[in-house]
């Protein structure tokens, strides 16, 4: 008895000259395929160059080839021609060939539009170029505003230096690297939350400002000192492109400055940004909003340990003699520390308190409520030794 071969069974087994052979006959591809038998399908017909059978797919209606029809992009003929085309000249044919059948072109599919798609299987750009002569549009942006600068960062799957030859062909396409989403999140600001370093130096050497203010008021420079494991070399590559500006707050009211202290102790690395952020103009007795009260920068060295102090004294922006609001020294501020029973927080304070002393700090300064550094100090038996050490220096 002689099997009876269908078109679908023909090009599950890869028998192209038979499935040929049935697309003659007018036969089609069953509408109940299961997806996955689509996509073997698929895969193998752009595997084995076998446009002429894809383009009769199309042609009866095998094939959909308007986008709005679609529920998703993956899995579709359109995921296994941007997975297994290359740059050939006779592949970018077939492509340009394909799309001019392609219905709304610029649909997004589940929040993926068909040049997405392709950006994400890393296609050759050489293919990116045919699907924008085809009308595909570089300058689309989705509803938060983000366009495909953004979006290329963002996926995982592209290799940064893939993406990298993306970018530049953007921006020969005068897309704007500075453009922020909805939320005026830079690309630059994305490329530092995902540490995509090639991008960062990328988007840098092509002019995008690390001012600019984004996401709750936060500039590239706050991202990448605040909220990244930043050290002075990377602080340094952006300010090798455009200096710090100091003066800009986020929507809490803080500082660059202020955000880099909140967030760090005070190892030798977190020193030595604080220094090169204070070497290029932080002034550190700017305040910030912190508990909806303002807190000067030198505010939060008084409370981390000797060692930033140290860095602080030497570099000579200390001023001993500069008092808050309240009418408190720098002493002041450093023997009112609440140490919290901890040993090794109180041994730091005296530390401090006998740097500032060794440098000419007035150990008899009263504040605004008529207190001496001595009268605050004596106020927690873990200070004892700062005391005996205040006594001493006492007139």
């Amino acid at each position: 008895m002689t099997e009876t071969i269908t078109l679908a069974d023909a090009l599950k087994r890869n028998q192209l000259d038979e499935a040929r052979k049935k697309l003659e006959q007018h036969e089609k591809l069953p509408k109940d395929l299961p997806s996955h038998e689509q996509r073997s399908i698929y895969d193998q017909l752009v595997q084995a160059k076998a446009f002429d059978i894809i383009t009769q797919l199309v042609q009866h209606h095998s094939i959909e080839t308007d986008l709005y029809e679609y529920k998703q992009l993956d899995g579709s003929i359109f995921e296994s021609i941007f997975r297994y085309l290359g740059k050939a000249q006779a592949d970018q044919e077939f492509l340009a060939a394909f799309l001019e059948k392609v219905d709304n072109i610029n649909d997004a599919v589940n929040n993926k539009t068909l040049l997405q798609l392709a950006f994400n299987r890393s296609v050759p750009v050489e293919l990116i170029q045919v699907l924008a002569d085809a009308g595909c549009d570089v300058h689309y942006k989705d509803n938060y505003e983000e366009g495909y600068l953004h979006k290329i960062i963002q996926e995982y799957d592209i290799k940064e230096a893939t993406g990298l030859v993306y970018f530049e062909y953007l921006l020969e396409q005068g897309l704007d690297l500075n453009a922020g989403n909805i939320v005026r999140t830079t690309p630059l600001h994305v490329a530092l939350d995902r540490n995509k370093r090639q991008y960062v130096d990328f988007l840098l050497q092509q002019g995008a400002d690390p001012n600019l203010p984004g996401k709750d008021g936060e500039t590239a420079f706050y991202m990448a000192v605040v909220h990244q494991v930043c050290d002075a070399a990377l602080y340094e590559k952006l300010a090798q492109y455009a200096p710090a500006d100091f003066n800009v707050i986020n929507k809490n009211g803080e500082t660059l400055l202020g955000g880099a202290l909140r967030m760090r102790n005070a190892s030798e690395r977190d020193i030595q940004l604080i220094k090169a952020l204070v070497r290029d103009g932080a002034d550190v007795y700017q305040t910030s909003v912190y508990y909806s009260q303002d807190k000067a920068a030198m505010d939060w060295v008084s409370e981390k340990n000797g060692d930033l102090l140290e860095a602080l004294l030497e570099m000579g922006v200390v001023d001993l003699d500069h008092r808050d609001n309240s009418g408190n020294t720098l002493l002041h501020k450093v023997c009112a520390y609440n140490v919290n029973y901890d040993q090794e927080a109180a041994r730091q304070l005296y530390r401090k308190a006998k740097m500032l002393l060794a440098q000419g700090a007035d150990v008899n300064a009263l504040n605004d409520q008529d207190q001496s550094p001595m009268d605050l100090a004596a106020q927690d038996n873990l200070k004892a030794k700062t005391v005996e050490l205040l006594l001493k220096h006492k007139a």
